[in-house]
């Protein structure tokens, strides 16, 4: 039998900033952003403050549940214009 895992979803938006960089940030965590050169270093660094937001989120309240596990809703890098 399968185990089913549930998982956080967080939603994650990206912008492209004045200087080329990009910032991603979790509108639904406060705090929780992060900047990159490219598209992917934005939201692999917002994917560690996050996890990292949500550790010591749980530690703080104990009445919160906090699932190991969790999935970014990333928004298409082609409204960049960026391609692979």
């Amino acid at each position: 039998m399968a185990k089913k895992v549930l998982l956080d979803k967080y939603q994650i938006e990206v912008t492209r900033q004045p200087d080329e960089t990009y910032l991603a940030v979790c509108p639904e965590v406060q705090g929780v952003y992060a900047e990159g050169k490219t598209y992917l270093d934005a939201v692999l660094n917002v994917e560690d403050v996050l996890r990292i937001s949500l550790e010591l989120l749980g530690s703080s309240h104990s009445s919160i549940s906090i699932h190991q596990k969790f999935f970014l809703e990333i928004p298409n890098p082609l409204r960049f214009g960026l391609t692979a």
